[in-house]
């Protein structure tokens, strides 16, 4: 019996001994998201969500693939405390070539566990601006500025001086350098010439997580790309000027049309969709508020011209109000303005006012289709002589007239010229 057990005993350590190879050979997972694009809210919300999936998936870190010219500060800050936070080693990687980590992108790359940028891209200039694009006055330069520097500080507590020293000048000099110089500056760990260049590189390498040091463990890993959901896409889509301008475009036709035919519908609704969607782009970028108000201005004047009986000034300043509204409301910050698309919607809704000014003209110049008013210029009979009085027959019924050209005879044809109450006066038809 003891002979059996042991034998027992003895197999069973055997397949254990033989299971533990196997699973030694399982290749580590690797989570890969990608921000190519500002820094808004909806990246913080898709960063968070990769972070956690990264968490309960197993992953053995999380690679972000970062292209941005930068953005919300808020936004960015909220990033790099979910980078503190998470129990995943977060690499951030500037990719592809000629991408770049400009502004807040820089303050994202040093947040992470560990940094990398691939060949010809770059990273700095994160001098803080305003919500609108503009430097800040003094008062608000100076406390921005102190605010980052001491964030930069922060960030760059494990890494050499000179990285910190540069850090601070992308600060408060807005201080640019390329993937080698950061490298030999020590802002960055390595340069990768792609993904798997990466990861291969990286394996092995220390890093603190959690304040506990732990080796990364990359090399042959197995790559799971985590995109943004539909929803994030949607979202992220609507953060750009080029966007917003559009959808006001939209907005402000819709509603016209709506106010010049009541009761279409679908002009109000997709008018008023639209302008909720343009409230939502707006909200995360940097605008100014002065151009909300040449763009209400705008809408006035085109409002106006709809009701005037004479079109063309209201019109031209209204679209001429609609231009600086925009390039007043989109300042140059790190996001551009196509001008040709500006002006391509400019020349649309010219075309469209034309159009409806042209129709309303020729609506004012036909002749009444209802109503007495509209038998002026109809043929009709004689219904007996017109010596000038007598009846005429006009579509069904009898009408008293006076001939205006003489006697006309019981049966011959005539004209209708005009209408005095309930008698007709004509003429005989050539």
């Amino acid at each position: 019996m003891f002979k059996l057990r042991l034998a027992v005993l003895t197999l069973l350590l055997g397949l254990a001994l033989a299971a533990t190879p196997a699973r030694a050979q399982v290749s580590p997972r690797v989570d890969v998201a990608t921000v190519d694009g500002p820094i808004v809210t909806v990246v913080y919300d898709y960063l968070n969500r990769a972070i956690g999936n990264a968490e309960q998936d197993g992953a053995t870190a999380l690679v972000v693939q970062l292209n941005t010219p930068g953005g919300d500060v808020a936004a960015t800050l909220r990033i790099i405390q979910r980078f503190a936070a998470s129990r995943v080693p977060v690499i951030v990687y500037v990719t592809p070539s000629r991408a770049q980590a400009a502004s807040a992108g820089t303050l994202i790359t040093l947040g992470a566990h560990f940094a990398a940028m691939a060949p010809q891209t770059i990273i700095g200039a994160a001098t803080p601006i305003s919500g609108s694009g503009t430097d800040l006055n003094s008062d608000e330069r100076t406390k921005a500025i102190n605010d980052l520097r001491a964030t930069m500080r922060t960030l760059t507590r494990s890494r050499p001086a000179t990285a910190t020293d540069w850090a601070e000048k992308a600060i408060t000099d807005a201080e640019t350098t390329t993937e080698e110089q950061a490298l030999t500056l020590g802002v960055i760990d390595l340069v990768a010439t792609d993904l798997n260049d990466l990861l291969a590189k990286a394996d092995g390498r220390k890093v603190s997580v959690h304040g506990a040091v732990t080796a990364l463990s990359t090399a042959h890993a197995t790559l799971a790309a985590l995109d943004m959901t539909t929803g994030e896409s949607l979202l992220y889509i609507l953060v750009s000027p080029n966007i917003a301008v559009i959808l006001l475009f939209i907005a402000i036709n819709g509603l016209l049309i709506e106010f010049q035919a009541p009761g279409t519908i679908v002009g109000g609704i997709v008018g008023v969709m639209a302008f909720l969607l343009f409230l939502y782009s707006v909200g995360t970028l940097a605008v100014n508020l002065t151009g909300f108000l040449f763009i209400a201005l705008a809408v006035a004047l085109l409002v106006f011209d709809l009701t005037a009986t004479q079109h063309g000034a209201l019109t031209a300043g209204g679209l001429a109000s609609f231009v600086i509204g925009v390039l007043i409301l989109f300042e140059p910050s790190y996001l551009p303005l196509s001008f040709g698309l500006l002006g391509g919607l400019v020349l649309i809704m010219a075309g469209l006012f034309a159009f409806a000014y042209r129709k309303a003209y020729q609506a004012r110049r036909l002749k009444p289709t209802t109503g007495a008013q509209a038998l002026i210029g109809h043929t009709a009979t004689a219904r007996t002589d017109l010596t000038p009085a007598g009846t005429v027959f006009v579509e069904g019924e009898r009408w008293n007239a006076v001939s205006e050209s003489g006697e006309i005879h019981a049966g011959e044809p005539i004209i209708i010229t005009a209408l005095h109450g309930l008698k007709l006066t004509v003429r005989k038809a050539p």
